[in-house]
């Protein structure tokens, strides 16, 4: 007679019950990319906000956890973000204090690398060989330098090998009005109205590859717009106004989202400025202009910071109509290089229709 035996249960570790074992973990090396075993080097602008971001491999030798469960995952992931220490080797391969680094487990909004894409994160499945990612942020300034790094990780006996370290380069971003364009991207009612990208020229002086994108606006926006039309809640913000000549306004959307709702017809905008509001200052549209101005979409911008053109704007108060210039705007694109902009807002005389960068340079974060 054949007696049939049920397969042996084992019981896995929980998530819930589960705290990692130092003693059962083993380092296997620092790269800059999630699967690739060749990426040991990256390089990175030292501006202040760039992070170099270093990936963690590592095993944890231990039949009886759940290697499909994320959250035992996780707990692993976060033993080594929080028990990792990186070091500088010196010309000896000795271990030495990375003094000025900022270390973070965390990705701040800024790209990491300028020799490698954005990697994800579907790499990160098996416990044997794992990538952990974590970042690192070089003192700002700190051009032109080659740093060697190794880790160590606390609480084990742990350590990345000294002939493998991974390589963090460091360099120094340049910037000229000539590596800025201001092109149309959507145009309507014959011009009058017009979607436009803040970008950078791949031609431009400094030749900036295409994955250099202007981001956002730090500060000095504008004066932003509070629209009352429809219940639009607008991300706009004037930056230049000509009432009495040409009347045509310069107007940035902030996060590249949002319509132009600032221009919905037949209706007053009122404005806040330093965080001041009056209702009696008042941005007006009319007439046929403004019919489809909200056809104009900031997220339609894919390269660079939406900005727009209006046509038939005023400003004006109690019977006074205002023109006005706003400069020294703060842009950061999205390797986290922030520059200090001027614009020449009519710089081919024609009633400021067409605008141009007419300054910048970097300024590094205080």
């Amino acid at each position: 007679m054949t007696i049939a035996v049920a397969d042996p249960k084992i019981n896995k570790t929980s998530a819930t019950e589960f705290t990692p074992d130092p003693d059962k973990f083993s380092l296997g090396g620092l790269y800059t990319d999630i699967s690739d075993s060749n990426a040991k080097e990256t390089t990175i602008y030292a501006n202040g906000n760039m992070q170099s971001r270093i990936y963690i491999a590592y095993s944890y030798d231990d039949y009886d956890i759940d290697d499909n469960d994320p959250d035992v995952l996780a707990a692993l992931d976060q033993y080594v973000k929080d028990n990792i220490k990186f070091y500088r080797l010196d010309s000896s391969n000795n271990l030495t204090e990375l003094s000025g680094w900022q270390p973070s487990a965390s990705s701040n909004e800024f790209q990491h690398d300028l020799d490698y894409a954005e990697s994800s994160s579907a790499g990160l499945k098996s416990v044997s060989g794992r990538r952990v990612p974590y970042y690192l942020l070089p003192p700002k300034g700190d051009y032109g330098l080659e740093y060697r790094l190794a880790a160590k990780l606390g609480g084990t006996d742990e350590q990345t090998s000294v002939d493998a370290p991974v390589y963090v380069h460091t360099k120094e971003f340049y910037i000229e009005s000539g590596d800025f364009d201001i092109k149309d991207v959507k145009s309507i009612h014959d011009g009058s109205n017009v979607l436009r990208s803040l970008c950078y020229k791949s031609n431009g002086p400094n030749a900036l590859p295409d994955s250099h994108k202007p981001m956002k606006l730090e500060a000095n926006k504008g004066i932003k717009v509070k629209c009352l039309a429809n219940g639009y809640n607008t991300n706009c913000w004037i930056s230049m106004m000509h009432s009495k000549k040409g009347k045509k306004a310069a107007i940035f959307l902030e996060h590249n989202s949002g319509h132009v709702a600032v221009l919905e017809p037949n209706y007053a905008f009122y404005y806040d400025h330093n965080g001041v509001s009056g209702h009696s200052d008042t941005v007006v549209g009319g007439g046929s202009p403004w019919d489809t101005t909200t056809e104009l979409v900031g997220s339609d911008v894919h390269d660079g910071i939406a900005m727009c053109k209006a046509t038939s704007v005023e400003l004006h108060s109690g019977g006074y109509h205002f023109d006005f210039e706003m400069q020294d705007f703060v842009i950061l694109d999205n390797y986290g290089n922030r520059m200090r902009v001027n614009f020449n807002w009519d710089y081919k005389g024609d009633w400021y229709h067409y605008w141009a960068v007419s300054s910048a340079k970097v300024e590094l974060p205080e």
